[in-house]
C-alpha cells in the first residue's frame, strides 16, 4: 500500500484500503484491523514526535502552519511471547526507493519526508520475526 497522507488521520481500515494510501495511524488501523480478523494480538503504539519527520512530504507553506509536536503510531504484535514493533509497513517500496535515490550521499541517519531511520541505505522494513 502506498505512503500518503489521508484526509484524516480516524478513518476506518475499509477507508484505508478503499483509498489504497495511508500514514503511520491510517495504516496502522487498517493493519490491526487485519491481523485481529486472523486472530493476532496486537495493539496500537505512539508518542509525539519533531514535526522535522514530515519536512519535505508536505508542501512548504503547510508545513510551517503544522503543530510543532505530532503523533507518530505504529503496531505492536504478540509474537513467540513478547512484543514487537512493527513500523516497517509504513512506507511502500517505491516511496522508500524514490528517497534513497534523491539522497543517495545518505548512508545513515535521516529524517525528513515521512521517514526516520538509521539506516536509509538499508533500513529494516521486512518482517523478519523481530522489530522493523
Amino acid at each position: 500500500m502506498l505512503f500518503c497522507y489521508n484526509e484524516s488521520d480516524d478513518i476506518s481500515a475499509s477507508e484505508v484500503l478503499s483509498d489504497g494510501y495511508g500514514q503511520c495511524n491510517t495504516k496502522g488501523n487498517l493493519l490491526m484491523a487485519l491481523l485481529r480478523g486472523l486472530g493476532i494480538q496486537c495493539r496500537f503504539h505512539g508518542f509525539t514526535i519533531d514535526q522535522q519527520l514530515q519536512k519535505g512530504a508536505i508542501p512548504t507553506y503547510v508545513f510551517w502552519l503544522a503543530p510543532k509536536y505530532i503523533i507518530h503510531s505504529w503496531v505492536e504484535v504478540y509474537f513467540e511471547e513478547r512484543w514487537i514493533n512493527l513500523e516497517g509497513f509504513i512506507l511502500d517500496d517505491k516511496y522508500l526507493t524514490s528517497l534513497q535515490q534523491k539522497f543517495n550521499q545518505i548512508k545513515d541517519n535521516f529524517c525528513g519526508y515521512g521517514v526516520a531511520t538509521k539506516c536509509l541505505s538499508s533500513p529494516d522494513t521486512d518482517w523478519r520475526g523481530t522489530d522493523t
